[in-house]
């Protein structure tokens, strides 16, 4: 089993703006059964060409991207996530289904 395996047909939600979490996002829209790419602002703090991938693969509804929002909490049961809840400083709610949550936050 490969690492993206691990990620075949599930509603991953990756959490941050940076390298690693567009790097995830690009290598995981083509496996996973849904991406969707959480960050607290519209400034990505990656690599430019990845920044425009991303972008041109949340175009083509391949990635969903749920800017502006920051984390709020966790929804699951017996150890397995269902689902994640989001709020944006405005404290607009939403809530994502999801079985794996990536989170890359950085060191700032």
């Amino acid at each position: 089993m490969t690492r993206r395996d691990r990620f075949r047909g599930k509603r991953v939600v990756i959490a941050g703006g940076g390298d690693s979490a567009v790097d995830w996002a690009l290598a995981l829209h083509d496996v996973a059964a849904k991406v969707t790419v959480l960050h607290r602002r519209e400034k990505f703090r990656a690599a430019p060409e990845s920044q425009h991938k991303l972008k041109a693969l949340a175009r083509a509804r391949a990635i969903e991207l749920a800017i502006p929002y920051q984390l709020t909490g966790l929804e699951g049961s017996d150890g397995q996530l269902t689902a994640v809840r989001l709020a944006t400083l405005d404290g607009v709610e939403l809530t994502l289904a999801a079985d794996m949550l990536l989170g890359f936050y950085g060191l700032r």
